[in-house]
């Protein structure tokens, strides 16, 4: 029996990252959205004008013109990168603009990164109030609208801890109103087979039950396998980095049985036992694990003590500190003296991007492409896990 070709919708597409990953894995980009051209967005445009008009100064109206100027050429810039290397798909300029009687078909897979500035610890920490991560309620339309059987959302870690974690709450509430089951867990690129840092929280939900869980995390390093000889300490929710949820419900089995992490009421929680009694387990977990082809094992904290029990390989596990990392650094600093600045192909090859990815475009503008965009090795992880779980042959 053959499995059937997933279709997909990418949204905040920016270069591409996201979609090449899936691509890889052999699923269909039907359609990107991203803010191609901000002038035919009326409410962009209107909002433009009335900034210019409530301006008292020259200096304040030329920084204005200066930041609109710079986004319209942005914009046009992914508009053409996006033409270059997706032909085929339908562009749609803003998710303002993403209906349901615009797309062919059905859609199996909704999948993007909504603007993380106003949610990150080096933004302004306005949250989903915030001028660009308000998006995420368009977002949440589109999901709606949809009803397609797979999303997958991507965010800084900022957004677990934005606005004492309510933010966060506000996404995993808008999914199980959806009828969503949902997981998350935050996953760090240097286990990709890319040599860079890069953790990013990403969220796969599903309308079926126990899926989630499925995609985001490994059997071989299933957080029940915890080593039972730590004591387990507080939860803490701005540590938390996984986590499995249910669809209307903040405990019970999380629509997978004995083996399933129910953790959908932690960040209502400021400590004890996390909010969920003995059916709530909070863990601050990443992916610490090397070997394999850059697929990541598990390797995290219950609490602040219990220690789970990584996977694959673990001859990598000491050089895989952040002290070590440090510490070697520091070492090279001291013999070769201060380190260049990046090229933009070596950006290209940081994301897991082909080389000259984004050449053609000013340097400027492909390291902008490159720090906002997803790492492709990661996507092509969850997409191919996707596959997995969908397979009537799994």
């Amino acid at each position: 029996m053959t499995t059937k070709t997933l279709k997909t919708i990418g949204l905040f597409s920016g270069a591409g990252g996201f979609e090449l990953g899936f691509e890889q894995a052999g699923l269909d980009i039907k359609a990107q959205c991203d803010l191609y051209d901000p002038l035919e967005l009326s409410e962009m445009a209107e909002d433009y004008e009335s900034r210019l008009q409530a301006t008292t100064t020259d200096k304040e109206r030329r920084k204005i013109k200066s930041d609109w100027n710079k986004t319209v050429k942005y914009g046009a810039d992914l508009l053409s990168l996006s033409a270059r290397h997706f032909p085929y798909t339908q562009k749609i300029n803003g998710v303002q603009n993403v209906t349901r009687n615009r797309i062919d078909g059905t859609i199996d897979v909704i999948f993007g990164g909504f603007p993380c500035q106003d949610v990150s610890i080096a933004g302004n920490r306005a949250g989903l109030a915030g001028k660009r991560s308000y998006l995420w309620f368009e977002f949440l339309r589109i999901i709606s609208e949809f009803r397609s059987q797979w999303i997958v959302i991507e965010n800084v870690p900022g957004l677990l801890s934005s606005n004492k974690g309510r933010d966060f709450t506000t996404i995993i509430s808008g999914l199980e109103k959806c009828g969503y089951w949902w997981a998350y867990r935050t996953l760090d690129s240097q286990y990709f087979g890319v040599p860079q840092r890069r953790r990013r929280v990403f969220i796969v939900a599903s309308l079926t039950k126990g899926c989630p869980q499925e995609v985001l995390f490994e059997r071989e390093s299933s957080p029940w396998d915890a080593s039972p000889s730590r004591q387990t300490g507080q939860g803490d929710a701005n540590k938390i980095e996984t986590g499995i949820g249910v669809n209307g419900s903040s405990g019970g089995d999380c629509g997978g049985g004995s083996e399933a992490l129910c953790i959908a009421a932690t960040l209502r929680s400021s400590g004890g036992d996390c909010g969920g009694g003995s059916e709530t387990l909070c863990i601050a977990a990443t992916s610490q694990s090397g070997g394999n082809g850059g697929v990541p094992g598990s390797r995290g904290e219950v609490g602040q003590g219990m220690v789970l029990a990584p996977t694959l390989s673990t001859k990598n596990e000491v050089a895989s500190s952040s002290s070590q990392r440090d510490k070697w650094y520091n070492q090279y600093a001291e013999m070769f003296g201060s380190v260049r600045r990046l090229t933009p192909l070596e950006c290209n090859r940081l994301q897991g991007f082909p080389n000259g990815w984004t050449e053609g475009y000013s340097d400027s503008t492909q390291y902008k492409m490159m720090g906002n965009a997803v790492t492709v090795n990661v996507a092509r992880w969850i997409a191919e896990r996707i596959k997995l779980v969908t397979s009537p042959n799994k």
